[in-house]
């Protein structure tokens, strides 16, 4: 007589791994350190424009990030990352080769709509592994982790990008960028689906799962009002990342300089990330929410008062306090949402965060070229006044006890970060 053969058990560890190396190699990128020099210089597009360009990309991302958090929370998390490599890759491969202003807009909404695919689905895949093996109470430092190793790919990235373009043309540098995807894409075959997501993927439907990720926000205050920090706190990045390199060119630095400068950048932002889950359990969620908001805001304003390529250490406040916020918010989501809203709910920082962006983007082009000072000053005085108010709201609604939902899984008393009731 046959027995049946027990399926095998989830190794945690290993496919820990998998999401590392996966992200990892989608993150190396080296167009990304040249882009802006990219389109002004080689596709001759002004300022203004790349801000249309990037007010249109994140229009895209907004329109499919919800969309695609339900995706995987319904199709699951392998299958998201699948679609977001094809599309993503698509997109950054007719960037390298359009020579249109129209062609470039087709790869951006390409290039906007795969990222879509991943944000979010990063976290809850980590998350659920995690709670396949009850090691749900590493998540903040496991996740801290796996952005410092984005942002270090990130950096690598960075420097192959301005050699790449200093040695060769920067259309090369930007047609490298499709090379990485290719290169990421066999990870997948590695990668298996988490038991819990596994098993709540199939259990609704498609529009159900919307239905589920808003009454979670709806009857959880402080899940709405982090979130809505968050956002806000992300309101300057596009001034950073688009006026970023056109700061270091206005002082005569080298494209090869231009990618090396990139690496103490993201280094910073990968220090914020390792630094989460220590900084979370000595000083609270209230502590860290102070001190992002606190470098984001002190980095702005020495940007706009020092006229001096110094200014670039700088840049580095604020990617410290985004590479700590970003792991300290998915934490606390994640404690809040079960498995089968989590992509869902984790999607929509990113779809208010796509929603600024896209503000902001057009904004920030005009802006760099009347007065990159008073770009980064204006800046500084949104967020203090957006980010300010969203963080006083969640401060009250995070002082409530959460209210009964047989729908949610309570929070634990040993995954609630210091500081909170």
């Amino acid at each position: 007589m046959a027995h049946a053969t027990a399926p095998p058990a989830y190794d945690t560890s290993r496919q820990v791994r998998v999401l590392n190396a996966l992200l990892g190699l989608m993150n190396l990128q080296p167009h990304v350190a040249i882009w802006v020099v990219y389109l002004v210089e080689f596709r001759d597009v002004s300022l203004a424009q790349v801000g249309l360009m990037e007010g249109a990309f994140w229009l895209v991302t907004l329109a499919f990030e919800i969309p695609s958090g339900a995706f995987s929370d319904r199709f699951g998390r392998r299958v998201s990352f699948a679609t977001g490599i094809l599309i993503e890759g698509s997109g950054v491969l007719l960037f390298a080769l359009a020579d249109t202003f129209p062609l470039l807009m087709v790869s951006y909404v390409l290039w906007a709509s795969g990222i879509a695919f991943r944000s979010g689905n990063d976290g809850a895949f980590l998350y659920d592994a995690l709670a396949a093996s009850d090691r749900t109470d590493e998540y903040a430092d496991r996740f801290g982790r796996l952005h410092a190793l984005i942002r270090i790919a990130s950096s690598g990235g960075a420097i192959l990008g301005g050699v790449l373009a200093g040695l060769t043309n920067l259309q090369i540098a930007a047609f490298a960028g499709f090379v990485t995807f290719v290169v990421a894409a066999p990870s997948l075959l590695f990668m298996r689906e988490p038991p819990k997501a596994a098993a709540t993927t199939s259990a609704g439907s498609y529009l159900g799962t919307f239905a589920a990720a808003w009454r979670l926000l709806r009857r959880r205050p402080a899940v709405r009002y982090i979130i809505l920090f968050e956002v806000a706190m992300m309101m300057g990045a596009p001034i950073q990342f688009i006026l970023f390199q056109p700061f270091l060119r206005e002082y005569g630095v080298s494209l090869v300089l231009l990618g090396i400068l990139v690496v103490p950048i993201e280094l910073a932002a990968a220090a914020g990330s390792l630094a989460t889950g220590r900084l979370l359990r000595r000083i609270g969620m209230h502590g860290v929410t102070l001190v992002a908001l606190g470098g984001t805001l002190a980095g702005l304003l020495l940007l706009a008062a020092i006229d001096h390529v110094v200014a670039l250490a700088a840049f580095a406040l604020p990617m410290f306090a985004r590479g700590l916020i970003t792991p300290a918010v998915s934490s606390y989501i994640n404690t809040r949402a079960t498995s089968d809203v989590r992509a869902t709910v984790l999607s929509v920082g990113p779809f208010g965060t796509a929603l600024t962006f896209a503000v902001m983007a057009p904004l920030a082009g005009v802006a760099g070229d009347a007065s990159l000072p008073l770009a980064f000053a204006s800046a500084a005085a949104v967020i203090l006044l957006a980010a300010g108010a969203t963080l006083a709201l969640w401060w009250r609604a995070d002082r409530q006890p959460p209210p009964e939902d047989p729908a949610t899984t309570p929070v634990a008393a040993d995954q609630r970060q210091p500081g909170e009731r």
